[in-house]
């Protein structure tokens, strides 16, 4: 057995390096092999202690200067493939190599070491001088050399790899395998001059940049060009997207045309469209956030879609999670269906019990159940509501939708400011959530009056979306709240009506009671409540009026008017 004394030398580690490079388990993926000559080479220049994801980004990966490792996992996704890849070498291609390069867990920095393995076989690293010259002896030792190689393999089979697997699963936060894989590229319609080639590629790369920045989204970006001497790769090679975001901008005298589709990557078929006729001097920035605002909603609601009846034992924790998680569509407003998502939720931290988002989304139904569901609210889910956004905001508080379900599950409890510095945090990671912008315009003002400007910025805001945007309903309900706050019953009754006919909760059944009856009709604010009490059999104006409006209103400026509001629709309508 060759010894193990001694820290590899410059030489060493680079031939070394070179092996690694040419293996068959790197040969194919520039990018890992971008990051390791990247690593390796600022090791050996003496500069290993400042690798950071910004570095390897920007001077290994070619990305610009906005790089955010927060909101771009591609850095800590590649990292972590590096690491597999250079493990499954060691106990293939490599298992004869004297030096062995690594990246430990925790660190961008790499380790050499020396290993201890068998002389035999190694002809192919030794000089002339030191290779046996008995035949008979060569063939002990290549026999030797095959047993080993067998017996590693098959160690490595039964201890490695499932411990790989595991590794590489969570250093991506199953990204990659199991969370929506989504592929931006241009239109089957090629665009046919330079301009509209020009503004079709910063349109789409506008696209790809929003979207990378929600963590619940795999965003698969183009490859590298392979380097001279790789291999070409096959189409079969490529990333399988669950959809595919395909634009184009087309170019016409007085205005330009942007048109964005998404397509299910598994049936081809068209799930949603949009089109948006500009001036030409129009900033296409506005454009893409608000192209995102819908498109990462539609998104996931398809998503939700595709996995509804699957059997959540199958489900990996991130599918679980974005199966719990409530996106007008896909969501029912009943009861029943809460407590299902707090049960995926649950099921989703027994898989993973590292996975933060999991946390997030049942702290926001635990809250939720607590605020709108009589029986619901007992101390102690109110407690472990209150430990679980705790407990997400340790394992993942760079995650936007993370801290979206947080400031849900703070607004139900009634920490309203709490919430408004979490959506504020949204926003600084995802600039394009559209639900947390619309809510950071309105919820500061839940139980106060909203002053004009305020009102007219959450019009425009609803006004921005589409017709058919899921999240209208919650925009329209909250113009709804915010005239009831103004005393403008019949503004808030309109807005209210529009809502209902996209969807309700027992937020908006109570409100839409609780301006009714402002208007003298208390009879039909209580046929709407009963009408509710199929979906939600617990309904009941006196816990809205005695428990969730109070911890909603109750450190408000004025917010006894509200109180009051709910106090005479349960008086109007008890026995």
């Amino acid at each position: 057995m060759s010894g193990v004394e001694g820290v590899p030398d410059h030489a060493e580690i680079q031939a070394a390096l070179s092996r690694v490079l040419d293996s068959d388990e790197l040969r194919t993926s520039p990018t890992l092999r971008k990051i390791l000559r990247f690593v390796v080479c600022e090791e050996l220049e003496g500069r290993g202690g400042k690798l950071k994801a910004f570095s390897i980004a920007l001077d290994a990966l070619g990305k610009a200067e906005t790089f955010d490792p927060q909101t771009d996992p591609s850095v800590r996704v590649g990292v972590g493939r590096l690491r597999s890849a250079l493990q499954l070498y060691y106990l293939n291609s490599g298992r004869l190599d004297r030096v062995e390069i690594s990246v430990p867990k925790g660190s961008y920095r790499p380790s050499f070491s020396r290993r201890e393995v068998s002389n035999a076989g190694l002809d192919q690293h030794e000089t002339d001088e030191t290779k046996p010259t008995s035949s008979k002896l060569g063939h002990k030792r290549l026999f030797a050399a095959i047993i080993l190689g067998l017996a590693l393999c098959i160690i490595g089979a039964w201890v490695f790899l499932p411990a790989l697997f595991r590794f590489e699963a969570r250093d991506t936060v199953m990204r990659a395998s199991n969370t929506i894989k989504v592929r931006v590229q241009e239109n089957a319609h090629t665009p046919s001059n330079e301009t509209e080639k020009r503004e079709t590629f910063q349109f789409l790369r506008g696209i790809r940049s929003a979207l990378l920045r929600n963590d619940t989204l795999s965003i698969i970006l183009p490859e590298q060009p392979p380097e001279e001497g790789a291999p070409e790769r096959s189409n079969s090679d490529e990333e399988q997207p669950d959809y595919s975001v395909v634009g184009i901008v087309q170019d016409a005298p007085t205005y330009r045309r942007v048109s964005v589709e998404l397509i299910n990557g598994h049936t081809n078929e068209l799930v949603w469209a949009r089109t948006h006729q500009l001036r030409k001097n129009a900033a296409s920035e506005r454009v893409v956030a608000q192209v995102v605002r819908e498109l990462s909603m539609q998104i996931l609601g398809a998503s939700i879609s595709t996995l509804q009846g699957r059997d959540p034992e199958t489900l990996s924790a991130a599918q679980l999670f974005v199966l719990a998680n409530w996106v007008p569509g896909p969501a029912k407003n009943s009861l029943k269906w809460e407590q299902e998502r707090v049960t995926l939720a649950r099921l989703a931290i027994k898989k993973d019990a590292a996975f933060g988002p999991a946390y997030s989304v049942l702290a926001d139904k635990l809250a939720y159940l607590s605020s709108v569901d009589g029986p619901s609210d007992t101390p102690e889910a109110r407690q472990e509501a209150q430990a679980h956004w705790q407990k997400a905001l340790e394992l993942a508080p760079g995650d936007a939708n993370v801290l979206f379900n947080v400031a849900q599950s703070q607004w139900h409890s009634g920490m309203v400011k709490d919430a408004i510095r979490s959506m504020k945090r949204v926003l600084e990671l995802d600039p394009n959530h559209g639900l947390a912008r619309g809510l950071l315009i309105v919820i500061p003002y839940t139980c106060t009056v909203a002053p004009d400007d305020i009102l007219q910025d959450a019009i425009a805001f609803d006004e921005s979306l589409g017709p058919d945007n899921p999240i209208r309903w919650v925009t329209l309900t909250w113009l709804g709240w915010l005239h009831l706050n103004r005393g403008e019953f019949e503004l808030a009754l309109d807005a209210e009506k529009r809502a209902a006919q996209i969807f309700q909760i027992p937020y908006t059944v109570m409100r839409h009671a609780v301006i009714l009856n402002k208007l003298g009709r208390p009879a039909e604010a209580a046929k709407l409540i009963k009408s509710q009490r199929k979906n939600w059999p617990n309904i009941d104006p006196a816990h809205f009026s005695n428990v969730t409006m109070p911890r909603l209103c109750t450190d408000f400026p004025g917010g006894h008017v509200m109180l009051d509001y709910y106090d005479d629709l349960k008086r109007s309508l008890e026995p």
